[in-house]
């Protein structure tokens, strides 16, 4: 199952490079994911930590004296809970940061509880798992398929004074709309890029070569 679906992921996510890169890749945490679970106060010590949590719930309780929406929010959070995903809970957040009620870190500690990063990997097999490089090379080489795969074109007019070619990606070994066109004129300097040129260069050989 697992070889399966780091060859789904690839697949997905049009995942190209070394093992090691696409391994890096999947196991990244670059996914924001929305917890709209209710925190109470136990919640928000087990998130945060015994220090963290006492510095929050001091701040807050110590607010609730000048502030009634706060006492509101305090009374939710020692009894049913918050949603620190909620939109208004995050604005009253960053209100709470720019009050000097919470510090920046305070804030965004709460605040990371409504939306925890998770890698593609964890996404598709579970919180806390990652991916090895040595299974993403097993799905590679079980299915070169899932590699990169592009269809070279190549234009030649009559003249021999203009090569065109064309570098197409190919999905499941069809053609798709993401390609890259380089043209070189006769008198022209090559492209910049070293390897683009070699293949005008030796394309240009080739064709000169053969008869139609």
């Amino acid at each position: 199952m697992s070889l399966q679906l780091v060859k789904d992921l690839i697949h997905q996510h049009n995942l190209t490079g070394t093992a090691q890169e696409i391994t890096d890749v999947l196991n990244a945490k670059t996914e924001t994911v929305t917890n709209d679970e209710l925190y109470t106060v136990a919640g928000i010590i087990k998130e945060l930590g015994p220090d963290m949590a006492r510095q929050v719930l001091t701040a807050f309780e110590a607010a609730t004296a000048v502030d009634p929406l706060l006492k509101a929010v305090y009374y939710k959070i020692t009894s049913t809970g918050i949603s620190f995903a909620d939109p208004d809970t995050v604005a009253l957040l960053e209100q709470l940061q720019a009050a000097g009620v919470l510090t920046q870190d305070q804030g965004d500690a709460l605040k990371g509880i409504g939306f925890r990063k998770k890698s593609k990997w964890e996404l598709a097999a579970g919180d806390g798992s990652v991916v090895d490089a040595d299974l993403v090379a097993a799905a590679l080489n079980d299915n070169p398929a899932i590699s990169r795969q592009v269809l070279l074109s190549a234009m030649r007019s009559e003249s021999g004074t203009r090569i065109t070619l064309i570098i197409q990606e190919l999905a499941d070994g069809y053609p798709t709309d993401r390609r890259q066109v380089f043209t070189w004129h006769a008198g022209h300097n090559l492209p910049s890029d070293s390897t683009i040129a070699s293949v005008i260069s030796q394309v240009n050989q080739a064709l000169s070569a053969i008869e139609v």
